[in-house]
C-alpha cells in the first residue's frame, strides 16, 4: 500500500542523513521538507504518483487545475471532476460534512466566533481609570480577544479554494490519495482537524471510488487521521 512507503520514508529520513534542526521555525521545517520529498520523488516515482507541493505558496484551486491538466495529459484520473466545492466558504462546507462537522463541534470551533464576539463585547464595557494596572491589563485582553475572533473569522470566511495544503499525492494506479501536512505538532487536535479538511475536500472534488488519507508528520512521528 503507498501509505506504508509514506511511513518508511519519514522514519529512514534521519539514516539517510537528514538533519534535525531544533531551532528550525515550523514554516522553514515545512519548506525543506518538501525539498527533500521532491528529491525523493525524482528519483523514479515518476508516472506511479502525482506530487502537489503547496504549503505558502499554492492552494488547493492549484492543485484542482494541476489534475485538470495532468489529466488531459493522460493520467489515470477521474473523467469529470467536482470543483463546487472549491467555491464554498470554508464554515459553509465545514457545516455541510458530516464527519467535519462532529469534529469542529467537537473542538468548540463551531461557536467560537459567537463565545469570542460576546467576550469582547462585555470587555469593552468594563471601565478603569487610564494608566491604571487594570486599564493595561482590560486593553491586553481586549487586543488578545481581537485577534481571536479576527483569526477565526477570517478562516471560517475564506474560500475553501484558497486553502493550502503542504503535500498531496496522487496514485492513479490505485486510485488513493494522501494529504500530508508537516509540522512540529503532529498529535495537536486542531492541527490534525485541518489536515482532515484538506482530504475531505479533496474527495469531494475527485468523486467516488477513490481513498483520501490523512497524514500531520514530523521528522520524528507519523499520524495518519484517517
Amino acid at each position: 500500500m503507498n501509505v506504508n512507503y509514506r511511513i518508511l520514508w519519514w522514519s529512514l529520513k534521519k539514516k539517510r542523513g537528514s538533519s534535525d534542526n531544533v531551532n528550525e521555525t515550523g514554516v522553514q521545517m515545512e519548506n525543506n521538507r518538501l525539498t527533500e520529498e521532491h528529491k525523493a520523488f525524482n528519483k523514479g516515482e515518476e508516472g506511479s504518483r502525482i506530487m502537489f507541493e503547496g504549503g505558502g505558496k499554492r492552494s488547493l484551486n492549484t492543485f484542482y487545475e494541476e489534475m485538470k491538466k495532468a489529466r488531459r495529459s493522460g493520467a489515470d484520473l477521474p473523467i469529470k471532476f467536482q470543483p463546487k466545492v472549491l467555491e464554498m466558504t470554508t464554515r459553509e462546507f465545514i457545516l455541510s460534512n458530516t464527519n467535519l462537522q462532529k469534529i469542529y463541534q467537537a473542538l468548540g470551533k463551531d461557536k467560537l466566533a459567537e463565545k469570542l464576539a460576546e467576550k469582547l463585547f462585555e470587555l469593552r464595557k468594563q471601565r478603569y481609570p487610564i494608566y491604571s494596572k487594570e486599564f493595561k491589563q482590560l486593553q491586553k485582553r481586549i487586543k488578545q480577544a481581537e485577534e481571536e475572533l479576527y483569526t477565526i473569522v477570517n478562516w471560517e470566511t475564506g474560500l475553501v479554494k484558497k486553502k493550502r495544503p503542504d503535500l498531496v499525492e496522487v496514485f492513479p494506479k490505485t486510485k488513493e490519495v494522501v494529504v500530508t501536512d508537516i509540522t512540529k505538532i503532529p498529535f495537536n487536535k486542531w492541527h490534525n482537524f485541518k489536515t482532515q479538511f484538506y482530504a475531505e475536500v479533496i474527495k469531494e472534488i475527485f468523486g467516488s471510488g477513490w481513498t483520501v488519507r490523512a497524514v500531520d508528520a514530523s521528522d520524528k512521528t507519523i499520524n495518519i487521521l484517517q
